[in-house]
């Protein structure tokens, strides 16, 4: 059959607007799809997504404990001379220790508890479970148990890392802070290299006082026995609650 200019025409005329409906329905359902899809998305913003809310919140929270550290436990009036925070995360997986600046807790020394909740509270993380007091005597004697502390380098005795301590340059800022922190460090470092034969339980009757429940430190201890630096975090902070 021959088809005549005629009959294209006629044919053309009746195909075309199916064509285009057909078309257009097409792109109505991909429109369709996308918005769909796109509802089902996160948000996009600043280059960062915004994530659904959990339906639950993460269980625990950060428990804080106060290392104290004071001139004599003997004396009339005890001087601070070192505030530790210790931050116990919710899952036992980091431990950090924040040295704040004795300077603003110089003479709010309180007996039996050290430095009282509503003193600390602004500078606790989570719950304040109380203080761990070391005088100058405490301090020497637990790194005379552990065998010495790193400093430096080299180790040194109980004695020598208090004086070391106590040398601290009164005109140069956080020259205090700083010593403390470079001892705790070398103490911590000689309890990951003991491992084994250290039981950190034993060392709790070394300090003057503590106001922490024996139970929670125990627990506390028990997650962090044997000592594995990776843990352990060390940070100084001068400024304020």
């Amino acid at each position: 059959m021959t088809l005549l200019p005629s009959d294209y025409a006629e044919t053309n005329e009746t195909e075309y607007p199916n064509r285009v409906r057909t078309r257009l329905w097409v792109w109505i359902v991909i429109g369709l799809l996308f918005v769909i899809v796109g509802l089902s998305m996160p948000i996009w913003y600043d280059g960062r997504a915004e994530a659904p809310p959990t339906a639950t919140p993460l269980p625990g929270t950060f428990r804080t404990v106060v290392l104290l550290g004071i001139d004599s436990a003997q004396a009339p009036a005890p001087q601070i001379e070192a505030v530790w925070l210790v931050l116990i995360a919710p899952d036992y997986e980091t431990i950090e220790l924040v040295g704040l600046s004795p300077v603003p807790f110089r003479n709010l020394y309180t007996p039996q508890v050290g430095l009282t909740s509503d003193v600390i509270q602004g500078y606790a993380k989570g719950e304040f479970e109380g203080t761990i007091i070391f005088d100058h005597a405490d301090l020497a004697e637990l790194a005379d148990t552990l065998g010495g502390g790193w400093l430096d380098g080299a180790k040194l005795d109980g004695t020598s890392l208090v004086n070391y301590i106590v040398a601290a340059d009164a005109s140069r800022p956080n020259d205090e802070l700083v010593r403390q922190a470079a001892v705790m460090q070398g103490l911590v470092a000689e309890m990951s290299i003991r491992d084994q034969d250290l039981n950190l339980a034993d060392l709790l009757d070394i300090p003057s006082l503590r106001s922490v429940d024996e139970t929670e430190l125990h627990d506390i201890l028990s997650h962090f026995s044997p000592v594995i630096m990776s843990k352990i975090r060390f940070r100084v902070y001068s400024g304020g609650p």
